[in-house]
């Protein structure tokens, strides 16, 4: 697969959404700690999803999540922010969902050229 863009910056965003992942279920409330990665190649794009097993996150904090602020956990300082300007700057997304017992982030991003069909494979990793 061939992504367009700058593959330091796409790095950095999905070390980012990994850290984020960690820090999120490595809380002592939370028992079931579990973080899987799926890349998904789509027809025109890729799919980097990143799903963690952490806390429920609080209305407040959801309502604001890719809005520029300082960073209370130590993480990599690149932020959500900054990882959804990267997203849109290579013509890509990031977005937020939550599901019972998880929270996935997915990042998608635009092939150098597109592929026939509409799924072109899909990697799952549990971390």
């Amino acid at each position: 697969l061939a992504l367009k863009g700058d593959q330091t910056l796409i790095q950095l965003t999905l070390i980012n959404l990994l850290e984020n992942a960690y820090t999120a279920t490595a809380r002592p409330e939370v028992a079931d700690k579990r973080i899987q990665f799926r890349l998904r190649a789509r027809a025109s794009a890729v799919e980097f999803e990143v799903e963690d097993s952490g806390i429920p996150m609080p209305t407040h904090v959801r309502d604001h999540l890719f809005e520029q602020r300082q960073s209370t956990w130590g993480g990599s300082g690149v932020g959500l922010a900054s990882s959804q300007r990267i997203a849109i700057a290579h013509g890509g997304k990031l977005t937020f969902r939550e599901e019972p017992g998880a929270k996935i982030f997915t990042l998608s991003l635009p092939l150098l050229y597109e592929e026939p069909g509409a799924l072109v494979s899909e990697r799952s990793a549990h971390v």
